[in-house]
């Protein structure tokens, strides 16, 4: 069920037992209602969400419109009101807290002055349009791209939103060929984690350029040469210390010097199931260990 109110609905119907990523409106309507038969389970996570820059439109293209872009945006403002209800907060590098290689680069501060002043270094001192492709199956995404719009609203900057389903989402990633007209979108909504837990899979499988040009991770087709020099070079260094600091200033890169994204929350597993379910047990990488999982009948 890709979308988060069915998979509610559901849970509360009793067609199923286990429901996760249910919106944060059903999530706090269950905390509230002790007597509803359905708890709420929360658990550390190596996600993140974040909208992600299409580095090749005409306008996003320049490293000086992405940092306006980044720095006119509020995240605080944004997990306050969508995110922290449900114990998310504020991302703080391209990474999870909870990979091996993160660094802690402190929350991008919204800064008004300075996005205007690199809109006009970049010849765009009036503002500029385009539009934010969004898929309602990330939790609060239209309401953090109608606050995203808002807010570049403030600086001049005109967005629109493009809201698409799972199909037209699956279909827009699954074009991995030179964007042009198939890929109209200068911002879109993603979300970042590796399964390894380790920075290589977290960093060089997304945003490394490829050298066939079909960037088949990498959906926004970033490229910095000094990012791919770094993530290939730590990908075969044997120091872990040294890898470490490659990382580090990669992700600088990455998150401040050249946006490839606007990272937004933090987030957290969210299981919501019937008081039937015991000996759930899920990992941060979102394994659920089926071993120790049942389900009472009535």
């Amino acid at each position: 069920m890709p979308e988060a109110s069915s998979r509610a609905m559901a849970l509360e119907m009793g067609e199923v037992d286990i429901a996760d990523g249910c919106s944060t409106v059903d999530v706090l309507r269950f905390l509230e209602d002790e007597d509803d038969g359905i708890s709420v389970n929360f658990y550390t996570y190596q996600g993140l969400h974040g909208f992600q820059f299409n580095c090749a439109h005409p306008i996003i293209s320049d490293t000086r419109i992405r940092q306006a872009i980044s720095y006119a945006i509020d995240r605080q403002a944004i997990i306050d009101a969508l995110y922290a209800p449900i114990g998310e907060y504020c991302a703080t590098a391209p990474l999870s807290e909870v990979v091996w290689g993160y660094y802690d680069f402190g929350v991008i501060q919204q800064d008004q002055a300075k996005a205007k002043e690199l809109m006009a270094e970049a010849g765009y001192p009036d503002g500029f349009e385009f539009s934010i492709m969004v898929y309602e199956g990330y939790n609060q995404g239209l309401a953090s791209a109608e606050m995203i719009v808002s807010q570049l609203a403030e600086v001049g900057i005109t967005a629109t939103i493009e809201v698409v389903d799972s199909a037209g989402f699956k279909s827009a990633m699954g074009n991995r060929t030179y964007p042009g007209e198939d890929f109209p979108w200068g911002m879109f909504i993603m979300g970042y984690g590796p399964g390894s837990l380790d920075a290589d899979e977290g960093l060089r499988r997304i945003w490394v350029s490829s050298s066939t040009g079909n960037n088949d991770n990498n959906y926004g087709w970033y490229s910095n040469a000094k990012v791919d020099e770094l993530l290939k070079a730590a990908a075969i260094e044997m120091d872990q210390d040294t890898r470490k600091e490659m990382y580090k200033e990669a992700m600088q890169i990455i998150y401040i010097d050249d946006p490839a994204s606007v990272f937004t929350n933090q987030r957290r597993l969210i299981y919501c199931m019937s008081d039937k379910v015991e000996g759930f047990q899920v990992d941060m990488r979102n394994a659920i260990n089926y071993t120790t999982l049942c389900c009472r009948a009535d």
